[in-house]
């Protein structure tokens, strides 16, 4: 059985892939005239989502409020309004999205080694710590 904190682990890994693509993608259109550069927004979706999630006196309501309303969470994809256009009109700034590429893998394998810890706890509590 699925528990919220792994159902937000897997939406997020799920959100920083969406994101990987969209910053690979800046790169790879980083020279094709008046390309515009894309941004991708989900953080304050998952936080609105985790702030509602039901009833803080009952917790199994409050994990299946959770669980649906992380399930629900969408990525916002647009286009960089604050971007600075190149005078061939492209608006990819490779500097920035090295680095938002750079912040993504590392929130991407934080998300990862948090759901290898949680299933190594539950291995551990089913075998009741034998090995």
């Amino acid at each position: 059985m699925i528990d919220s904190t792994t159902a937000l682990l897997e939406r997020v890994l799920d959100l920083r892939m969406k994101a990987h693509e969209v910053h690979t993608s800046n790169v790879a259109n980083a020279n094709v005239p008046q390309y515009k550069a894309k941004k991708i927004e989900f953080t304050r979706a998952l936080d609105e989502a985790i702030d509602r999630s039901g009833d803080r006196d009952n917790l199994r309501q409050q994990d299946d409020s959770l669980q649906a309303a992380v399930a629900e969470v969408r990525a916002h994809v647009y286009e960089d309004p604050n971007a600075p256009m190149k005078t061939n009109g492209n608006t990819v700034d490779m500097e920035r999205e090295q680095t938002e590429l750079a912040k993504n893998t590392i929130a991407y394998q934080t998300a990862i080694q948090l759901i290898n810890k949680k299933f190594a706890m539950a291995k551990f509590a089913v075998t009741e710590g034998a090995r």
